[in-house]
């Protein structure tokens, strides 16, 4: 995040989406998997030229998708998704796997992997991580699986898992 002036402004930092796979050679040819989606999505506020989180409006915070998967033989794996983090207890789901590549010849791409999602809880003027007291156990959100692609002459691609919700998050 780049210096910020006196009176200091948010700013917005997004997780890329992961690049598509590259596709395998042949019918026999080993597709690549997507890359992963790119890292949290979150607002900071530049206060002194010093990045602080503070309370923010998550509308569209999440991590980024993940990349589609290379075609080939068998359909390539999703990139799995990013994780994202919540405002002010609140939640926001993980960025979703990628699609799965096409299957040369009745190959299903795999889905990829949803991302975690994360709760904040703001402590004063600044947010951590570290307090999930308030965060009820059925509000945890892990990112949506992706699906596979359908295979060229076979069954359709099955779907990813969804991500595993974090527990744990990094400290300020």
């Amino acid at each position: 995040c780049g210096g910020g002036g006196g009176g200091g402004g948010f700013k917005w930092i997004t997780g890329g989406m992961g690049g598509a796979g590259g596709g395998g050679g042949g019918s026999g040819g080993l597709p690549a998997k997507g890359g992963d989606g790119g890292g949290s999505s979150f607002a900071v506020y530049l206060w002194n030229s010093a990045p602080v989180f503070e309370r923010c409006i998550f509308t569209s915070a999440s991590g980024g998708n993940g990349g589609v998967g290379g075609d080939g033989g068998s359909g390539g794996e999703g990139g799995d998704g990013g994780a994202s983090l919540g405002g002010e207890n609140e939640w926001v789901n993980g960025g979703s796997g990628g699609k799965g590549g096409h299957g040369g010849s009745g190959g299903s791409g795999g889905g990829g992997s949803g991302g975690h999602s994360f709760c904040v809880y703001r402590l004063g003027a600044l947010c951590e991580f570290a307090d999930f007291s308030a965060c009820h156990e059925e509000d945890w959100h892990p990112g949506t699986g992706g699906l596979g692609a359908p295979g060229g002459n076979g069954a359709g691609g099955a779907r990813g898992a969804d991500g595993s919700a974090a527990r744990i998050g990094p400290r300020l």
